[in-house]
Formats: structure tokens, sequence, C-alpha cells
């Protein structure tokens, strides 16, 4: 109105604008587009605070999810590292999107109710005709944002194979490159990158479509209402044009533009919805541990005796704690107790099957405080399930476990994060120096961080690559053996290094260090059972047999086989020759002389040429 008013008082032939009226006309445009830039702006900054906390919050519940997923199921296990990224980086930010154009899909139908009333009121019913013609284009928007919603489902999946295929090549990329495989990887990588991309070019050429009927609706919706106007003889005026005009400019801007955006990225964030329902209603372990994952008390601080050492901004800060780490508390008599435990491995495929495939059959266990229990058997036992289940990661189907105290464990395989070797052991713990010093000890790694070039303060590689196996296994035991724990749960830690530093951690860390302490050791190697208070034997999932040392050499014949087994395998490794052993404890394997001529060198030499 006030554009029209402006028009005519520059229109020779209408002389009945005033100066005044001009300048009221001049000074209610500019006003009326100062207050749409001082309410859109800060809109938009509220609704980007919006959708940032919706990721955010959509990204810690995944987190949150992740430490209470049973990964036995079949759907857990599968392709989870893929998948979790991608939920996290694609499908969380189609939020911030959503959250920006929601508020269209309410706007857009007031907004163009007034706009047409508007200019029913300059061309009457000619404006009716061209608004007609855009209302056409609704339902094939609408139509359109449905095929691009599936297109995205498509797009997820694929993509979230492909970042699971990438994984799988990173993670064993040194395999990878001795064979000389990466071509036959880069193919497979290059296919489903291909199947990708093929979902994406069909969701852009969608798009295509639809800003190509963006740009061209609104020309010809303008051309038919000014037709359509002279058509029943009425005159048509340069303010009439410039008005027309700008209210379809305006309604370009919501019923064009944005309502078919908001329609597209709705059903995206519709999409990205339903994948993270899918994830969050995945199967969870029992939350019996009194961990609240809703509630972080930052209060709840771990107090330390003796001298600890505080890290910032460079500087080195030796204070004094006021309570002690090892104060006496009264301990339960028994601190692990399973009765009847059962549990079995989770198919995705067929729930029927479910109970067929057995992990862990009549478990009757129990870990007393200050004891040692050394867990043997054959290679899939059960060894390391018996662990699992111990800490809670596999639902029971029939029995009862209970742990009291906290529970320390050193995975069979060691897993280690991009920091120094100190961050690494610490684990966010508080510096305790003479802890620490005893830990490294214990766990002989003296003379690896003496060797380092920045001693402890050495930022290992991810996943630890810049280290040896022998040290990553120590540094993982470390990190266990640090935490001030009830029980600590240690999984065959001694198999990575020589026989000379097995003895001397099983020595100083595992009866020493840890001698007040209830230490539960998975090994293969036998001859450490003897210095055990009980010994269980794992046989197909069960626990064939458990008693002392001498009870089971005795009457046992399968604990027997086991000790001799083990007794040959160390007379071998004696007679072949002298072991060679690295810096870092591991131990170069000789070879026979009567095997040299059995190995195959041709992938080696078609790597080379």
């Amino acid at each position: 109105m006030c554009l029209e008013g402006l028009i005519r008082y520059f229109t020779p032939s209408d002389s009945r604008v005033s100066s005044t009226e001009a300048y009221l006309y001049a000074a209610g445009v500019v006003g009326f587009m100062a207050i749409n830039a001082a309410m859109m702006h800060p809109m938009l900054l509220w609704l980007l605070h919006i959708s940032m906390k919706i990721r955010v919050a959509c990204c810690s519940l995944i987190y949150r999810k992740l430490l209470r997923l049973d990964l036995t199921t079949g759907k857990a296990s599968e392709g989870l590292v893929g998948h979790v990224i991608n939920l996290l980086t694609t499908d969380a930010q189609r939020f911030d999107m959503a959250c920006m154009f929601v508020t269209d899909l309410i706007r857009t139908p007031i907004e163009s109710t007034c706009i047409i009333y508007l200019m029913y009121r300059q061309i009457g019913v000619a404006s009716l005709v061209g608004v007609a013609f855009l209302l056409l284009f609704i339902p094939l928007q609408a139509y359109l944002g449905k095929i691009s919603s599936k297109l995205r489902r498509k797009t997820a999946l694929r993509t979230d194979n492909r970042i699971r295929l990438m994984n799988e090549v990173i993670q064993s990329i040194e395999a990878i490159k001795i064979y000389a495989w990466e071509e036959a990887f880069g193919r497979i990588i290059q296919k489903a990158r291909k199947k990708e991309m093929n979902v994406i070019k069909k969701m852009s050429w969608l798009r295509a479509v639809m800003i190509s009927c963006v740009k061209l609706n609104t020309k010809v919706a303008i051309f038919l209402s000014i037709i359509s106007f002279l058509s029943l003889e009425n005159g048509l005026t340069a303010a009439k044009v410039f008005v027309i005009f700008t209210y379809y400019e305006m309604l370009k801007y919501t019923l064009v533009d944005f309502l078919p955006l908001a329609i597209t990225f709705t059903l995206e964030a519709y999409v990205s919805l339903k994948r993270m329902q899918e994830f969050l209603l995945l199967p969870e372990i029992e939350n019996s541990d009194g961990v609240n994952l809703q509630v972080i008390d930052d209060k709840k601080l771990m107090q330390t005796k003796g001298v600890f050492e505080k890290i910032g901004n460079g500087h080195q800060t030796y204070i004094k704690s006021e309570t002690s780490m090892d104060q006496i508390v009264t301990r339960p008599e028994v601190l692990v107790s399973m009765n009847d435990y059962t549990a079995y491995w989770r198919s995705s495929e067929d729930e029927a099957v479910e109970r067929k495939v057995l992990a862990l059959k009549d478990i009757n266990f129990s870990v007393k405080p200050d004891s040692l229990t050394t867990i043997v058997g054959t290679v899939g036992s059960g060894k390391s399930t018996l662990l699992q289940a111990i800490l809670k990661e596999i639902s029971p189907a029939n029995g009862e476990i209970k742990v009291s105290g906290v529970v320390a464990y050193a995975s069979q395989e060691p897993w280690l994060f991009e920091a120094s070797v100190r961050q690494n052991i610490l684990f966010g713990q508080e510096m305790d120096l003479r802890r620490y010093k005893q830990v490294i000890k214990c766990c002989q790694l003296k003379k690896d961080i003496e060797m380092l070039q920045h001693g402890d303060k050495t930022v290992v590689g991810e996943r630890g690559t810049s280290l040896s196996g022998g040290q990553r296994a120590r540094i993982s035991l470390a990190r266990c053996v640090y935490q001030q724990a009830d029980v600590y749960l240690l999984d065959d830690p001694l198999a990575a290094v020589d026989a000379k530093v097995a003895q001397a951690m099983f020595d100083e860390c595992i009866r020493g260090f840890l001698r007040d302490r209830a230490v539960v050791l998975v090994t293969h190697l036998v001859h450490f059972a003897k210095h055990a208070d009980h010994v269980c034997v794992m046989k197909g999932g069960r626990i064939a047999f458990q008693g002392s040392y001498q009870e089971l050499k005795g009457g046992v014949n399968e604990f027997e086989k086991l000790v001799e087994s083990g007794e040959k395998a160390d007379e071998k490794k004696k007679e072949v020759s002298t072991t060679f052993e690295n810096s870092d404890g591991t131990v170069l394997e000789p070879l026979h002389k009567d095997s040299i001529a059995n190995i195959n060198l041709l992938p080696y030499i078609d790597g080379i040429f």
C-alpha cells in the first residue's frame, strides 16, 4: 500500500498524492522493512539456538544409549561404527534445517491468505487466476518431497555401508598393504560409493526440478494475472504493476520458495528421527549398577593420598591430598556371585533361534576379596565371555549375578586413544604420583617410557599405532591397575609379551601390587595357575571343573592335559633357539630351519613389483 502511494506520487497523470503523503509513504516503506529485519534476524537466531540444542541433545542421547547397548544382538553389532557416525553427523544435522523451516509450515498459510486478499483488492478476480496456478504446484511439491524422503533413507543406508567398509579397511590397512590388496578393496569401496552416488544423483535431479518449478511458476502466475486483468477491460497503471509484482514476490517468498524447502527438510528430519528411534529401541543391558546416566555429578571426585600431580598450562604443581585412597572399608565376603547363570547369543535374523546359540551355561562362580582366581581353557571355551558376564555386558536368560564393589577391566585387545602415555594410563583420574610410579614399575613400563622421546608425555597415535603390541598391552593393563577397584578382571594380559616379561608382570603386578585385591585372571599359560587360590577350567561355555591347583592336577584329566600341553610348548620354545626380545618386551619368534622353505613369498613379491 505504501509502495502504491509512492508510485502514484511520481506518476504525472495522477496528482492526488501530496508531498507530505509521499514522505509518509516513503517512511512507511523504509519503516516496515526495518521492522521486518528487526523481527526476522532475532527469530532466526532463536531458531538456530533451538536447533543446536536439539542436535546436541540427540548426540548426547545416542552416546548414553551406547553405554547401555546390548552388543550381543545382531542389530547392535553389525555395522555399529558406521551407523553411529552417520547418526551423529548426517542425521543429527537434519534437525538444524528442519528447525529453521518448520515455522514456514504454519506461517505460509496465514501470510499467503493475507497477500491474496490484498491482491484481490488491487486487481479483483484476476488475482485468483495466478494464485490458482501456484496452488496447483503444491500437491506436486508434496509428492516430490515424499520421494525425496524415500531417497534420503536409501542414501543413509548406503552411506552406513560405505562408512563401515572404510572403517574395516582402515583398521586392516597393514595387512592390505602387505598382501597388495589395495586395488581389490579399492574396487569394493568404489562399488559401494557408486551405489551411494546413484541415489544422490536422483536426489539432485529431484531438487533441480523443484527449483526450476520455483523459478518458473511465479513468472507464469504474474503473466496470467495481468492478462486476466486486461481481458476484463480494466486499465493497467504502473502503480498496479509494481504492486502486483511486489505481492507476487512476497507470495513467492512464502508459498513457492520456503514451503517446498519446509516440506522437504521436515520429511528428511522425520526420516532421521525414525532412524534414531530405531537405534534407541535396540535392546539394552540390565541397568543395575546404580549409575545414573541422566545426571552427572561433578562434586563426586576421587580422593587421593600422598603426593599427586596436577598439570595445567605446561606447569607441574605438587599438592598433598587431605584424605586417604587406601582407607580401610568394610568389604563383603563375596564380591562376585553367579548362581545357575545362563546366557545366549541372540540373532537379529530370527528371534526364534536366539536361545540356540549358547554363550554360558549353568555357571556357578564366586570371587572373594584378597583372592586370585585363574580361568583357563581352550580357545573358544568361554573365558572372555565369562568376564563380559561379570561386567554385565551380556543379558542373562536364567540365573542371577551379583557384583559388589568397583570393577576394573583390562580387555584382551588393548585399546588406546590419541593422547599421551600418561593420559592413557590415568584415563581421567587424578595423578597420584606414588601410585603412578608403582604401576609403571610393576607393569614393566619403566624402560619403555625412558626410551620414548618425551617420556610418558609422548603422544601415541590413533589406537596406539606408534607403539608395539606388547607396549599397548602393558599400557592397557597399567590403566586397569591404576584404577581404585575391588575386583580386577584381566583378560589374558600376559599373552602379548615374552615369557620373561610375563613372569615379571605376574610376580610384581598380579601377585605383588594387587595382592590385597580380588583378581580374576584369564590366561592360556596354565603354569601361572599354581599360585592361584581358585582355578576354573572352562569348556564349551561351562565351568567343567573348579578348585585349587593341586586338586585339579591330581584328579582332572583335562586340566592335566592343559598343563602338559603348556609344558611341551615351553620346552619346544627352548629347543628351537634363543629368543630375541625387543625393547618393548615383545618376542621375535625364531623360525625352524625346516619351515623356511615353506614360506610363500609370492604375495610379497607381487606387492613389490
